[in-house]
């Protein structure tokens, strides 16, 4: 494929309008633990905590600069995910679960390549099998362009370098 390195940027404006309702659903949290005294403090409280937290990661994800996915001459390097050489994945596409698009990679040994995650990402990749099956899940909504046309980008990578021949 030509033009690699090829960086895929994160959909901001999506990301931007998510942060501004964690912000809100964080200040119902704290008005409640506010207004309702003690029990609140046990549901607001929490609530405030865990939408604050969500928050954070939204709007750094908002105004971080690396890519959602990046395709190099040594492979693929998808956001939250351990690096996949070429060599380690089998074919790339677009899926559907839940009404929600996904970019979806297979990796040719999936166990092995689940092996180098840490333990809630393997405990996460355990739930996301019960779903749809593959290595790496990137939701739609995250790209600025469409899923199938980087899992077309993926396979025609890999097709170049296995000398046309590749499952997709």
């Amino acid at each position: 494929m030509d033009g690699l390195p090829k960086h895929y940027a994160p959909a901001r404006k999506i990301l931007w309008v998510l942060g501004v309702m964690a912000l809100g659903m964080t200040a119902v949290g704290l008005a409640i633990a506010i207004v309702a005294g003690p029990v609140g403090w046990l549901t607001g409280g929490p609530a405030a905590g865990f939408f604050g937290a969500c928050t954070v990661v939204i709007f750094y994800r908002a105004v971080a600069l690396s890519p959602v996915l990046s395709l190099t001459q040594e492979g693929v390097q998808p956001w939250r995910y351990p690096f996949l050489r070429w060599e380690e994945i089998d074919f790339a596409e677009a899926a559907m679960s839940s009404d929600q698009m996904f970019l979806v990679v297979h990796a040719k040994d999936h166990d092995a390549y689940v092996a180098r995650f840490g333990l809630l990402k393997r405990k996460w990749a355990q739930l996301n099998a019960a779903l749809m099956h593959g290595s790496v899940y990137l939701s739609a909504q995250m790209f600025v362009v469409p899923v199938a046309d980087v899992a077309r980008a993926i396979n025609a990578e890999l097709a170049r370098r296995r000398g046309g021949h590749t499952r997709r």
